[in-house]
């Protein structure tokens, strides 16, 4: 789609941003899509990350999945350090109203001017080595660059999609946080929980604590296998963690 859709160059108002990025591959809108590693790739997120410079390496992150409460818990996460005195960048999905909302830093969204300029300067790089980037994948990569250059002390990640190949999931974060796991996107992530928990997982990483909130029998199995897999610890509130 990309080559018969206006190019970034042409990107010089907030109105033009947002029909730029509508031109684009939603993944999350097409039903009939496979969760597979041909379609939610990491190659492309990684290859438009490597073009802006690898922003992602300079951000300190505290990764979020989960299907129940992400938001919430983005919100309660980012004014707890808010009012701590850090800078805190958050990066959320879907938006109500505006999509800079997704973008934002100490509860203030992205104005117009500059996210124009983020939609402009990540779509040229996009075009070039990542030309099959998608609606939410270039959103990522205009966050991960905006808290890269405003120098946030901790940018606060939900993912869009399950996990594992969500395009949130090329960052190295601090800490880990899994909300309640529940029937969630089963057309992509699975029929039962233990499939869906899964995916969840995907995101943990070796040496990279997790915390996560009471789960299922089924999904607490599942979560801490791949915890030992990966190479990390788990803990869980009400069990490992009382408050």
């Amino acid at each position: 789609r990309r080559s018969t859709a206006a190019k970034a160059s042409k990107v010089t108002t907030f109105t033009a941003a947002v029909r730029y990025l509508l031109e684009q591959t939603d993944l999350e809108r097409v039903r009939s899509v496979k969760y597979t590693e041909d379609t939610f790739k990491l190659d492309r997120m990684a290859a438009l990350l490597k073009g802006l410079g690898n922003p992602e390496q300079s951000v300190r992150v505290a990764h979020v999945a989960g299907t129940v409460g992400k938001g919430s818990t983005v919100a309660m996460m980012s004014s707890i350090l808010e009012h701590a005195d850090f800078t805190v960048g958050t990066f959320t999905s879907p938006h109500l109203v505006d999509i800079r909302e997704r973008i934002a830093i100490n509860h203030e969204m992205v104005d117009k001017a500059t996210f124009t300029d983020l939609v402009n300067r990540v779509g040229k790089v996009a075009e070039k080595s990542a030309p099959q980037a998608t609606y939410f994948e270039l959103l990522t990569a205009m966050a991960l660059l905006h808290f890269a250059e405003e120098a946030v002390d901790i940018a606060v990640l939900e993912t869009g999609l399950g996990g594992r190949l969500d395009s949130t999931n090329l960052t190295r974060p601090d800490t880990t946080l899994l909300t309640l796991i529940d029937y969630d996107h089963m057309h992509l992530l699975g029929d039962t929980l233990e499939e869906i928990a899964a995916e969840k997982a995907g995101i943990m990483k070796s040496g990279v604590p997790v915390i996560s909130v009471p789960q299922a029998p089924e999904v607490e199995a599942v979560l801490r296998q791949h915890a030992e897999e990966a190479g990390t610890t788990i803990r869980f509130i009400g069990r490992e963690i009382d408050f």
